[in-house]
């Protein structure tokens, strides 16, 4: 995972030092560049520079979703609320980094929707196109599904160490804290399978301590993640 720090940082030449270059176009006779901060749920922050087609593309077609502003900015309130903006507290001016990108994204979005105030969710399910609605279902199944099977591996260990068990609990809690997110994506059309839910996350986290007390095994622990993207991602199929 790479934080919005350790990237921006890392791209400064292409950022610029306040982040002015992000969005500005760098034309080179009838053509032009463009330098984008984009998103993973998985892999974290990377910078990007999109040439003519790309930008073309990326316009028309909706291509290149981890570089859109609303993803962008989704991703930066994630990532802040998951408080893993920022890399090491002793790595220099982090925080100088982080506030002048958030400018920079207020900038942009005034600039393009002065009439719509700065997102301050970091999801919302409302106004996405068909490729849109696509992309985010894609990469929703993508990083829950990792979640997933690195907690089985983990799981399937015989006699797990204290490290493997710091470990593991990690990766439930990590999935407890997005589980909202998922459930909001592949059930918000159905307000009684979000309420179904509603305590899936506090069920998981005891039995996660019932399964290091050995009062369960790995199957009873694992059955209420399974259940709820099974039952999550049927809902939006019949959508």
């Amino acid at each position: 995972m790479v934080y919005l720090s350790s990237c921006l940082r890392g791209q400064i030449q292409l950022t610029g030092d306040t982040c002015q270059k992000l969005g500005q176009a760098e034309r080179k006779g009838l053509f032009k560049k463009k330098t984008f901060m984009s998103y993973d749920m998985d892999k974290g922050w990377a910078c990007v520079k999109l040439n003519a087609f790309q930008l073309f593309v990326r316009k028309i077609f909706g291509s290149y979703q981890s570089t859109h502003l609303d993803r962008v900015i989704r991703g930066f309130n994630r990532t802040t609320k998951k408080n893993c903006i920022d890399d090491e507290a002793s790595k220099a001016n982090a925080a100088d980094l982080v506030r002048n990108f958030d400018a920079r994204m207020h900038a942009i979005w005034s600039k393009k929707y002065p009439k719509k105030s700065f997102p301050e969710i970091f999801f919302d399910t409302k106004n996405f196109s068909f490729i849109g609605t696509y992309t985010e279902s894609k990469c929703l199944l993508r990083h829950t599904r990792n979640q997933y099977n690195a907690i089985e591996q983990l799981t399937k260990k015989e006699g797990l160490n204290t490290e493997e068990f710091a470990q593991l609990e990690k990766k439930v809690k990590d999935l407890v804290e997005d589980l909202p997110e998922f459930i909001a994506f592949f059930a918000s059309s159905r307000p009684e399978l979000k309420e179904k839910f509603k305590n899936f996350p506090t069920l998981i986290l005891e039995n996660l301590e019932k399964f290091k007390n050995k009062e369960i095994k790995a199957p009873v622990l694992e059955y209420l993640i399974l259940k709820v993207f099974q039952e999550c991602i049927e809902s939006k199929k019949k959508a």
